[in-house]
């Protein structure tokens, strides 16, 4: 190895260390997830963190650092940038560390952090051998594409997997720089909240969009964001050939968004077959740009052949691409609640029968335990909404349900069931505190 290329690898390194030479930012926004993510730090297990592109993956890995920091040497962390174009070794995990110890040969535990670590060949054999060989060693690794199921192959036993959202409405709250501490403070500061929940609608909750004024800047950087999911996460990754077909599905999506969508009439439209449509689907859902919801069914065959439901993972980045929010605000207000959901639950479906359809069912174990409709407008919800929402409860023997809406505040008692009207402001304050208690 040359003397040139030895210098470059060194300043490469301290550039993805600042820590190093004592700088580091100090204003990143805090995310909710990283309470449980501290309560793995001295775990030995490799800790994975996931999510779509720009919603602030990486930012996690500087606040985690910011907090070793108070614990550990600068020197005893180690930050590898694994997509930086800069370096093409092909073992440019094994070099940094080998250059790391040659800089500073630490001792006590050294913390290695993996940013977007699916760009390295076979990083998944290296990581493996270093948990296995090296019991001094904690593992953080990033990334737009680290599949569950890979996982679970790969580091069988190994990992304790985190994903990571744009925003949710609660941590867009603090980035605004609004407190809310318990329920009356939600109802006291109602006016203030509802402002910039009509704000979070519009716009999302993408860390960078939220924290931009500019608002043709916003717009422009989420579509960036789109195509930047699409083709890197989706076509690259997924080696899809006809790039027109998944984009023709994409602008498809976005305007569908809470429907309920056949993949044989898509197929049709699109001129593709269904099990294209399915597999495109299943593609961009890897990548955390739509996600599909089945009906609830305890015949797999039948959550197989109905009908799913799709939602974006922001609401920011399908109005982006022209849409007007204000005529599809039943849609995105469906929208906000299921990736609100989606952060705490992992088994959700809807529900439909003969009284007609319930947006969702959250199941915990083997049962069914909570029933939730959404609707824009209360008054103007018919009578089967609220039809269809005691069926469920009925035929799930649950005593309470409840309606999301507008601006809506009420508990009503019918045929001996509980049905809670709440707004959507304050339903995603509560619930997503009362998930972190």
């Amino acid at each position: 190895m040359s003397r040139i290329t030895t210098i470059m690898q060194e300043q490469i390194l301290v550039e993805w260390n600042p820590w190093w030479t004592g700088d580091l930012k100090s204003d990143y926004l805090e995310r909710e997830v990283l309470e449980k993510i501290i309560l793995w730090i001295d775990k030995k297990q490799v800790i994975p963190i996931t999510g779509c592109r720009r919603s602030g993956k990486t930012t996690i890995m500087y606040i985690l650092i910011k907090y070793l920091l108070t614990k550990v040497p600068g020197e005893n962390i180690l930050f590898i940038k694994c997509d930086d174009e800069r370096i093409q070794e092909e073992n440019l995990i094994e070099s940094a560390r080998t250059k790391h110890l040659e800089m500073f040969n630490p001792t006590g535990k050294v913390y290695i952090f993996l940013d977007e670590v699916q760009e390295q060949k076979d990083w998944d054999r290296t990581v493996k051998r270093i948990y296995d060989l090296d019991k001094d060693v904690k593992i953080f690794l990033s990334g737009s594409r680290l599949l569950k199921s890979e996982l679970s192959t790969s580091l069988a036993g190994r990992f304790v997997y985190f994903e990571v959202y744009p925003l949710s409405f609660r941590e867009f709250i603090k980035a605004k720089n609004v407190t809310i501490d318990g329920k009356l403070e939600i109802i006291s500061k109602r006016h203030m909240i509802k402002n910039h929940l009509r704000e979070y609608i519009q716009w999302g909750g993408f860390p960078e969009i939220v924290l931009e004024k500019n608002e043709s800047f916003k717009k422009e950087l989420l579509k960036f964001y789109s195509d930047s999911i699409l083709y890197r996460d989706v076509i690259k990754r997924s080696n899809v050939t006809k790039t027109d077909k998944v984009e023709n599905l994409k602008n498809y999506l976005f305007p569908n968004i809470s429907n309920l969508l056949n993949y044989s009439k898509i197929a049709k439209h699109l001129g593709i077959s269904s099990d294209t449509v399915s597999s495109y689907l299943h593609a961009m859902e890897e990548a955390y740009f739509f996600f599909s919801l089945s009906i609830f069914s305890h015949s797999l065959k039948k959550q197989q052949v109905n009908p799913k439901k799709i939602y974006c993972t922001d609401t920011g980045i399908r109005n982006a691409v022209g849409f007007k929010f204000s005529r599809d605000l039943g849609r995105l207000y469906e929208n906000i609640v299921f990736m609100e959901l989606k952060r705490y639950n992992d088994e959700m479906y809807y529900w439909k029968d003969s009284s007609g359809e319930v947006d969702f069912l959250i199941m915990k174990g083997d049962e069914i335990v909570e029933a939730i409709q959404v609707c824009c407008d209360v008054s103007a919800a018919d009578e089967r909404e609220t039809r269809s929402l005691l069926s469920a409860l009925d035929k799930f023997d649950l005593d309470k349900g409840t309606i999301i809406s507008g601006d809506t505040r009420d508990m009503k008692d019918i045929e001996g069931k509980t049905i809670d009207y709440i707004p959507l402001w304050e339903w995603l304050l509560s619930y997503s505190a009362s998930q972190w208690k």
